[in-house]
């Protein structure tokens, strides 16, 4: 499966993973599904409100069925998933593999995205990676981006190959 990252998508990930870091951030993913199975992410509307912690990121109920309400009034558009960052802690570095809990929230038909982030020193250019992910460095943080959906045919988790022009055109 293939996801299309427009460019609003990708920067309201990647900036909230830089704005919380080393907290973790949530937000949801709006676009459209396509007819031939992927997906084109839009929108990436984080979570003001959330709980935050080192390793785990809480959104409130109410505020989440309030963003979906409101999110129904914009006929072009629906939720399709959503994302939240995997932030390094000491001298842990997290990657976009999902946790048990991620896992365990994730629903068939949907778009997942996993934001790695920690400090790095060097600078990187945007690239595409061999296992599907997108990777590159933001003003002294390095951060890789991965997706993941539940296959409805067999109900595994599975990782999708990502394609973000517009990181690729980052000036690092």
């Amino acid at each position: 499966m293939e996801i299309y990252i427009a460019e609003n998508a990708f920067l309201g990930m990647i900036l909230a993973s830089v704005e919380t870091f080393h907290r973790e951030c949530m937000g949801l993913l709006v676009g459209i599904k396509k007819e031939t199975g992927g997906f084109l992410l839009q929108h990436a509307i984080p979570f003001q409100t959330a709980t935050r912690r080192n390793v785990e990121v809480y959104p409130s109920y109410r505020v989440q069925k309030r963003l979906q309400k409101a999110l129904a009034n914009f006929s072009h558009m629906e939720l399709i998933g959503d994302f939240h960052s995997h932030p390094s802690w000491g001298d842990l570095k997290y990657d976009t593999v999902p946790s048990k809990c991620d896992l365990e929230h994730m629903s068939a038909g949907n778009i997942y995205t996993i934001i790695s982030i920690y400090g790095a020193k060097k600078k990187q250019q945007w690239k595409y990676n061999k296992d599907g992910t997108i990777s590159g460095s933001v003003n002294g943080y390095f951060l890789k981006v991965g997706a993941w959906y539940l296959d409805e045919a067999d109900g595994k988790h599975r990782m999708a190959s990502i394609r973000c022009p517009f990181a690729l055109d980052l000036k690092v």
